[in-house]
């Protein structure tokens, strides 16, 4: 019988941040960070994430209950700030060999090259001018992720074809989503970074690379942070999304993208009850069926939000997943179910059951 080995599949995984520095109530600088982090063999990885995960939280004293941890997830398990940063750094020692090249991403417009940007130039909408540090907090914060696959894109033309896992974001419509729109290895995972092992590196990365700017009293420019970053020196490529490239950036006219089209699916729904006011979004949050659900959706490579029945039933495809919290959201699903919508309804005593975090022997 002919032994088949399976193909290693190299992906990219994408997120970013607010980088500050300065004043807490007043920063004085403020930037989008990303990074984009290619990963030779994703199956593998996928047990290196695992295993790496699974050796700090005993070294750690930690308890797992999920596959996929945020860096946020991280900190909130730890009372010492200086323990979780240790932390990330021990993580980042076990991740490096399985990073095949890190790119790194970031945006400001010093005031002696731009005192006001233009937007909405195109179409019927009056231009609207904003000063630098406006422009980057309304429009270019949260939409960073999609700039950081443009410029991925352009600059790794032999990753061309390579799947692009960017954590969720919102975006007017931009030149740059225009470049890249039709690609169809881009994928969109809601909360990615708790559902998604390669965008969570990515986002601990992150995390990593502001405190060693922080602690080296370093900036955003290409030395320093190949400087900070020695493990991984001759794999990174910084890239300054500066003023050059504002065509690219500024919003063309006031209309949002369709992100909905390259969310990855499944998806797992949770619906909450009507009237549940005793019972916090934020409690369910932090409660096990939540984690549950989001080690569901790990497995399914999918991701997984709260219901909004106001505007999710256009985004259900074949093979979603609802589940929900009571008798209310039990009759939702079945109604969604009973409509013809193509999903599967799972109560939520199974997820709990099925999908608590198992520590692999």
């Amino acid at each position: 019988m002919e032994n088949k080995t399976e193909e290693k599949r190299t992906i990219c995984a994408v997120d970013s941040v607010l980088f500050m520095r300065g004043g807490l109530k007043k920063p004085v600088f403020k930037a989008p960070l990303g990074v984009a982090v290619t990963i030779s063999d994703y199956e593998d990885f996928k047990i290196t994430y695992d295993q790496t995960l699974q050796k700090l939280f005993e070294q750690y004293s930690l308890n797992r209950e999920k596959y996929v941890y945020s860096a946020s997830n991280i900190m909130s398990l730890f009372s010492n700030l200086a323990e979780s940063d240790q932390f990330f750094e021990d993580f980042l020692k076990e991740i490096v060999p399985s990073i095949r090249h890190l790119d790194i991403f970031y945006s400001y417009f010093p005031k002696n090259q731009q005192s006001s940007i233009s937007i909405y130039v195109e179409g019927p909408t009056p231009v609207e001018r904003l000063t630098p540090i406006k422009f980057i907090e309304r429009k270019l914060l949260n939409a960073y992720p999609h700039y950081c696959v443009w410029k991925y894109v352009d600059a790794h033309p032999e990753f061309k074809d390579v799947p692009v896992f960017v954590d969720h974001f919102q975006s007017e419509v931009t030149l740059a989503w225009l470049t890249i729109q039709n690609l169809h290895n881009i994928f969109v995972f809601l909360k990615g970074d708790e559902c998604n092992c390669a965008i969570s590196t990515a986002d601990v990365m992150l995390k990593v690379i502001n405190n060693r700017l922080y602690r080296k009293r370093k900036g955003l420019y290409p030395d320093d942070l190949k400087e900070i970053l020695p493990e991984l020196n001759n794999k990174i490529t910084s890239h300054f999304l500066g003023p050059k490239y504002l065509n690219y950036l500024k919003p063309r006219f006031p209309k949002q993208i369709k992100v909905d089209e390259k969310i990855k699916h499944p998806i797992i729904y949770l619906i909450r009850e009507p009237n549940s006011s005793a019972v916090s979004r934020k409690a369910v949050e932090y409660s096990p069926l939540w984690n549950c659900i989001q080690n569901f959706a790990f497995q399914l490579d999918g991701c997984a939000k709260f219901f909004d029945p106001a505007t999710d039933f256009r985004r259900i495809r074949e093979g979603d997943i609802m589940t929900y919290l009571g008798p209310e959201g039990q009759r939702a699903a079945l109604l969604y179910s009973k409509m013809g919508y193509k999903i599967k309804v799972v109560p939520p005593e199974k997820i709990l059951s099925e999908y608590v975090y198992k520590t692999k022997k």
